[in-house]
């Protein structure tokens, strides 16, 4: 009687731990589901955030470089397709409308073993630089010389229009003479002289209008715009600027005329790059420099040593 009770208490006993294994085994596993199930989520989190993550090591030691810190993350879409590296320089204006294609050519041949570009104001703060005909249609010959002259010395040719602080419409002459240049086969077609510290709604609508505009007369022209150094610390023109940049081919900053206490017009041309470090880099944006032939050229050797290698002097 005694060893049945004893071997019933036994089989209890036994019965209970192995319930008691299963249990922590059970336990164990679901811990251990748990796990994997919170790893994959945070893994997806990760991959999903990793455009923030990826930002440029900075040094705080130096200020100058915060700005890259909070600049936008990298999204390649949004950029231009093509970096607008290259070298630019302009054509003196007694050459250009001396109408000795010879001189036009020697200037090129000259240009193309220091330069990537010739940089041709076409029109101006005082309007346009060269007769275009009624039409619009007709490119005045120097410029065919010029074009020409580039063209046989694989030198870019970019056109610098000058606007007059608003986008013209689609429509207007502004256009058909952008068009007509597109057509002759000028490589860029660059919009300058907006003044505004910032880009509205309208100002987008007219750049992308105009954008097209000229885009339908030629698939191979390279269109942009330059802006004013205070639309890129603007924060409202922010988004603005990002659907500018997918929509162009070319997006770049207007540094301005030096100050009449700046020799060379080092010091500006510097400190400028310095203050936009972040969004030349983002962009990328082409610097366009102003002064005489002389300051240009300081400013351009200035900015190219210091490492920056989008540089455009208006004429």
């Amino acid at each position: 009687m005694m060893r049945y009770s004893q071997n019933k208490y036994r089989g209890l006993s036994y019965r209970r731990k192995l319930s008691q294994i299963l249990f922590f085994c059970i336990l164990g596993t679901a811990i251990l589901l748990s796990f994997l199930v919170l790893g994959n989520l945070l893994h997806d989190r990760l991959d999903e955030a990793a455009p923030l993550l990826d930002l440029p090591a900075v040094s705080y030691a130096d200020t100058s470089a915060l700005e890259v810190v909070f600049a936008p993350p990298a999204v390649s879409s949004l950029r231009p397709k093509e970096s607008p590296d290259g070298i630019y320089c302009t054509v003196d204006d007694a050459v250009l409308t001396s109408g000795d294609t010879s001189r036009l050519r020697q200037a090129c041949a000259v240009a193309s073993e220091l330069y990537d570009g010739i940089s041709v104001t076409v029109s101006g703060e005082n309007g346009l630089r060269f007769a275009f005909g009624d039409d619009a249609s007709a490119v005045p010959q120097p410029l065919t010389d010029l074009l020409k002259a580039a063209k046989d010395h694989a030198l870019i040719f970019s056109a610098v229009w000058q606007l007059p602080d608003e986008v013209p419409a689609p429509d207007s002459v502004t256009c058909a003479i952008a068009s007509a240049l597109a057509r002759a086969g000028a490589d860029e077609i660059l919009f300058t002289g907006l003044s505004s510290a910032s880009i509205s709604a309208r100002d987008l609508a007219a750049m992308t209008a105009l954008y097209d505009a000229v885009r339908a007369e030629s698939s191979s022209v390279k269109i942009g715009f330059a802006l004013m150094p205070e639309v890129f610390a603007d924060v409202d023109s922010a988004p603005r600027l990002e659907t500018l940049s997918a929509h162009t081919d070319i997006l770049a900053v207007d540094f301005r005329e030096p100050a009449d206490d700046d020799p060379d017009g080092t010091a500006h041309a510097l400190a400028s790059a310095a203050g936009l470090y972040g969004s030349i880099g983002y962009y990328p944006l082409r610097i366009l420099i102003r002064g005489s032939a002389e300051k240009a050229a300081a400013q351009s050797a200035a900015l190219q040593q210091a490492g920056y290698t989008s540089i455009q002097p208006l004429s």
